[in-house]
């Protein structure tokens, strides 16, 4: 048996879209009348899926990467052999990435993230992607593209260096504003490195020198452009002081000396990142 409710709600959208076939001079019987609503109806259903997928119904998985960037001379490439080799090696910068597969971090071969879990055998054979990318200013944008399959990021700063925390600033400005950033939100360590030197400044002072001068471009932005585009909401509210915490995904901050072999605090972030 029919569902009455169901027929004249059915006769009834026919009716209506007959009369508006005819009120433009479109004569159309009802298999014409079909068609034209079996059209409507899946040009909705397409426009719902893209709907769920653009506002986290298809969210983009984050990858698989440990992503190292920052400024020339920070130690970006002593700490990716420091982790690789369990060694501090004499570098040198370079215009060359540094990339390799670690199955577990150092000091972790006794505690591996499959042991005692059933279901989860093998797990620690996916290991991480360690990338280590140049600083020089040519290829920033290139090593910001590596966002699309980071996990997380540890952006290295020198710790010593105060004349380096603008280009370190111009190089957080610019991944705080990308769009793959602020889809995908890795988490971030900034790693104020070579706190063993006599001149160096603690995580609270680098912190409060990166927010000023990220600050200070934002505004020195904004008075080249009309109204608050894109790039200015991702850096929080116009006219408030910026901070760290505004940003889309987390950022933490820690003390390592990798001279000294000093990265406990990058384990443990690493480590509670890979940890799911």
């Amino acid at each position: 048996m029919s569902d009455p409710v169901h027929a004249l709600t059915t006769g009834h959208l026919f009716s209506v879209v007959k009369s508006l076939f005819g009120v433009v001079g479109i004569e159309a019987g009802d298999n014409a009348v079909s068609l034209f609503l079996t059209a409507v109806v899946a040009l909705l259903i397409l426009l719902l899926l893209q709907v769920c997928v653009f506002s986290g119904g298809g969210r983009r998985k984050k990858g698989r990467a440990v992503v190292m960037l920052g400024p020339n001379g920070a130690g970006k490439t002593t700490l990716f052999y420091l982790l690789r080799n369990e060694k501090v090696l004499d570098t040198v910068s370079s215009l060359s990435e540094n990339r390799d597969k670690l199955l577990l971090l150092p000091g972790q071969k006794e505690k591996a993230p499959s042991e005692g879990r059933e279901g989860q055998k093998g797990k620690e054979k996916e290991g991480l992607e360690l990338i280590d990318w140049p600083g020089h200013g040519r290829l920033r944008s290139s090593g910001i593209d590596l966002i699309k399959s980071a996990r997380c990021l540890v952006f290295v700063v020198d710790a010593a260096d105060r004349k380096s925390t603008k280009t370190a600033a111009e190089f957080l400005f610019e991944i705080f504003t990308n769009p793959d950033y602020n889809a995908l939100k890795p988490s971030m360590l900034i790693c104020c490195n070579k706190k063993d030197l006599r001149e160096a400044r603690g995580e609270e002072q680098i912190r409060a020198d990166l927010e000023r001068e990220i600050d200070a471009l934002r505004t020195s932005r904004a008075a080249t452009l009309e109204g608050q585009d894109e790039a200015d909401s991702a850096l929080g509210v116009e006219g408030e002081r910026f901070t760290m915490d505004v940003v889309a995904a987390p950022v933490e901050f820690c003390e390592l000396s990798s001279a000294e072999r000093k990265t406990e605090a990058l384990l443990d972030f690493i480590a509670k990142e890979f940890s799911d």
